[in-house]
């Protein structure tokens, strides 16, 4: 039984760091639209709060819990030196100006938040033609 019950908490657990990514991975990195820093007007590189560098937790000024779920959902972003571009192949730091992210998503029980039930890393980038 103990075993079966660990199965399931693991599945849900990756289920929902799964689905954190996804919307991660979907966000574009600056959004031209909106002032998003409520600093200076809109600016070009505003970067959405969710991507911007640190740890984050779902929702909210804390580790919220998952709405009607045992879980915590958080996530790190790590944004690194602009990369050079490699255009048709060929690189060309002149052309093509590249940025990109490492971002570490992370699922723990609401009880236990040194336990991590799952974990998925993964990279985000941008390119802009200068």
């Amino acid at each position: 039984m103990n075993t079966t019950n660990s199965a399931r908490r693991t599945t849900e657990a990756m289920a929902l760091a799964e689905d954190q990514a996804e919307w991660l991975r979907s966000l574009v990195f600056y959004d031209k639209t909106r002032d998003l820093d409520g600093v200076h007007g809109i600016e070009p590189f505003d970067i959405l709060p969710d991507l911007r560098a640190g740890e984050h937790p779902q929702a909210g000024d804390g580790y919220l819990p998952v709405a009607n779920s045992p879980y915590t959902v958080r996530w790190r972003v790590t944004h690194n030196e602009p990369l050079p571009g490699y255009p048709i192949g060929v690189l060309d730091p002149a052309k093509i100006v590249m940025r990109s992210m490492t971002i570490h998503v992370w699922v723990t029980p609401n009880n236990n938040a040194g336990d991590t039930l799952a974990e998925i890393e993964f990279a985000k980038f941008c390119g802009k033609a200068i």
